[in-house]
């Protein structure tokens, strides 16, 4: 699922630049046991995942 993820982000990412947009993508993903958890803590973790994935991508190389 992290691959399908990352593709997707590249995809549209690349695509936007080619086009003369200055717009990016991020997406969270979380996964879950069996475990009942609520909605809101899932998107919690999905949310933390996205901005940390988001932050990162921003760090000068």
């Amino acid at each position: 699922m992290h691959q399908i993820c990352g593709d997707i982000v590249k995809t549209v990412d690349q695509t936007m630049s080619d086009s003369g947009y200055p717009v990016s993508l991020s997406i969270g993903m979380a996964t879950y046991s069996d475990t009942a958890r609520s909605v809101s803590e899932i998107l919690h973790e999905v949310d933390l995942e996205m901005y940390r994935h988001k932050t990162e991508g921003k760090k000068p190389q």
